[in-house]
């Protein structure tokens, strides 16, 4: 995983309070689940919402991919969309 410049937005969060100091780059399939690392794969997202992302797909993971709306509402839609798009990539085995 990279970090590119802190001028790219974060795709998860459209506002931020503070402002993050820099982004990272998420693989969205990610690569300890096999996921290549092509930048078609990637996207840029601020530290708090890669860690919520990293967190939601481990939820994915235990609970095969069927999620209680109670435990995603606790999450940004965002964070939600990315983890629930690496996990369906993990699962079909390709982007």
């Amino acid at each position: 995983m990279g970090t590119i410049s802190g001028d790219e937005p974060c795709a998860v969060h459209e506002r931020h309070d503070p402002i993050p100091y820099d982004t990272e780059l998420h693989h969205v399939w990610p690569k300890g689940m096999g996921g290549p690392d092509v930048p078609e794969n990637l996207v840029p997202v601020c530290g708090t919402g890669h860690n919520n992302i990293h967190a939601i797909l481990r939820y994915l993971e235990r609970r095969r991919g069927k999620p209680s709306a109670a435990f995603l509402g606790r999450f940004d839609p965002g964070e939600v969309k990315y983890a629930v798009l690496g996990y369906e990539r993990s699962v079909r085995g390709r982007l």
